[in-house]
């Protein structure tokens, strides 16, 4: 116990970062002590910056999972969760964050949005395709009755039923 574990879980946290592309933080409290998170516009940690009172009321105070989308932290967009550390005692003693940039996730959405417009259109032209077709056959077969009704009109009693008209 106490001994220094800083570049051990930085450089875990920064291995989890490059297999899932999310963002990961520990605080102590209320205060970011390790992250892979970065200043804006330089390659330094952004440590020692403290969580908003509502997030530590709610995280550490509370003892409750938090999720926010839509969270700005240096200039970026996240969808965050907090979720509270314990001690072995039971002890709340800090919180974790993992975040995820909210243009990936957008671009997502509007990936996934297009491809089902995209089938969406494809099936409507289908239905549409196969509504013309049934259309066309009743009204050929309409027609074909039309006509031997006419001739029956007419006084032609010799006329065949075609037996795809009883069908």
């Amino acid at each position: 116990g106490g001994e220094p574990v800083y570049e051990e879980y930085l450089e875990t946290m920064e291995d989890l970062k490059a297999e899932t592309g999310l963002e990961y933080t520990i605080f102590y409290n209320d205060t970011r002590v390790i992250t892979t998170l970065k200043k804006q516009g330089t390659n330094e940690y952004l440590v020692n910056t403290t969580a908003s009172s509502e997030i530590t009321n709610t995280v550490v105070k509370g003892n409750t999972n938090l999720y926010k989308p839509g969270m700005t932290i240096e200039g970026t967009n996240y969808y965050v969760y907090y979720s509270p550390m314990s001690n072995d005692d039971g002890t709340v003693v800090g919180m974790m964050f993992v975040g995820r940039d909210a243009s990936t996730i957008k671009a997502t959405i509007y990936r996934v949005s297009g491809i089902l417009v995209g089938v969406s259109a494809i099936v409507v032209v289908a239905l549409i395709a196969m509504g013309v077709m049934a259309s066309k056959k009743a009204t050929a077969a309409m027609n074909k009755i039309s006509a031997t009704i006419g001739d029956v009109a007419s006084g032609n009693l010799t006329t065949e039923v075609s037996k795809d008209l009883v069908d």
